[in-house]
């Protein structure tokens, strides 16, 4: 008898789509953390945040969504950062990631 360690959280997109949130498999967490990592890198060529988090909620929803689903214009930032919290555990909102990224910068700025 098998046991889920997580739960499966429902969110509504503005369009009133329903989708389930779970926690990434590896592979797909994989290709966002990747993501991540290098947005220019994997394909994304415009800085702007909201892009950003449109890319990796759409990386988060893969298989979820149809290929042709705009979800750009069916998602907000709040449900974009729940979306990226529950599937990579990512929190935006977390000050301590603020503060390292801060500090990052900083250090590549200096050498």
């Amino acid at each position: 008898m098998a046991k889920t360690v997580y739960t499966e959280e429902r969110v509504t997109l503005q369009d009133g789509k329903e989708i389930t949130l779970r926690p990434l498999v590896i592979g797909r967490l994989k290709k966002a953390m990747a993501y991540v990592d290098d947005p220019v890198e994997n394909g994304d060529t415009d800085s702007d945040g909201f892009d950003f988090l449109v890319s990796l909620s759409k990386i988060c929803l893969e298989g979820q969504l149809e290929e042709d689903y705009d979800l750009e214009m069916s998602l907000d930032a709040i449900t974009a950062k729940r979306i990226i919290l529950v599937s990579t555990g990512i929190d935006f909102d977390d000050q301590n990631l603020a503060m390292a990224a801060a500090a990052a910068a900083a250090q590549s700025g200096q050498n």
